[in-house]
């Protein structure tokens, strides 16, 4: 499902990460737990000492550089760009290393690295977010590339499901055919492979040799089929 987070949107999708991927239990905001084992974020350095709560956020246009090749760099077709800002809180760039290594992609920083802007995810069809708020440069008939782009990822995964319904029946008859058996003795699974455009398959064959299935599989999905794994092997679960 394609993700978009926005200010604290991105700060609970990095304290997320950090629980259930990078394995940080007790990760959490200094905002909500000053006391976390894991503050992965916490506030930013000019807040710290801050009494008057006035005004005195991090607020206003600042630059941002992102990173080419990124959804991010994507969505609005350039690697520099100016955004407007409303926090206090900020990712602590302690755990950039930990959570570089588990697999989040920080898309876009201040200009000189010291602050993160956005992230977003390497293993997954749309997962973005930002520290900035972009409705503020929003509007009915001219929106922000991050919303444009969003809503074209919701559009993208309904066609998808679309094919892959449409696809189904093919692709058990087509093993079907090839193995001489009917659904009740192969069984099919696909998914959608990061890679855009990609069926993921394994067929599991209750007996029986293990012809070539991609072929005929090709014809009926459209596209790319690849194997995810082939087994002769009756399959483990029920």
């Amino acid at each position: 499902i394609p993700f978009f987070g926005i200010c604290l949107g991105m700060q609970m999708a990095v304290v997320e990460f950090a629980r259930n991927v990078a394995h940080l239990d007790g990760a959490n905001s200094r905002e909500f737990d000053a006391t976390c084992k894991y503050p992965v974020i916490d506030l930013l350095e000019s807040q710290v000492g801050e009494q008057n709560k006035g005004g005195t956020m991090r607020l206003g246009a600042f630059p941002c550089t992102l990173q080419a090749g990124t959804l991010a760099a994507q969505a609005y077709g350039a690697t520099e760009i100016s955004e407007r800002h409303r926090h206090r809180y900020e990712f602590a760039n302690a755990f950039r290393d930990t959570l570089t290594q588990a697999g989040l992609i920080f898309s876009g920083t201040s200009p000189d690295g010291g602050l993160v802007e956005m992230i977003e995810l390497g293993d997954h069809p749309y997962f973005v977010a930002c520290q900035f708020h972009p409705e503020f440069k929003s509007a009915p008939l001219a929106p922000h590339p991050l919303f444009s782009r969003f809503v074209k990822a919701g559009l993208e995964r309904r066609e998808l499901r679309s094919k892959l319904a449409a696809s189904a029946k093919h692709v058990r008859d087509a093993c079907a055919r090839w193995l001489g058996c009917d659904d009740g003795d192969a069984r099919v699974r696909w998914q959608y492979a990061q890679e855009r455009g990609v069926f993921a398959v394994r067929v599991e064959v209750r007996e029986g040799p293990l012809p070539s299935l991609l072929a005929d599989l090709e014809r009926g999905a459209g596209q790319q089929v690849r194997p995810l794994a082939l087994t002769d092997q009756p399959p483990n679960v029920p």
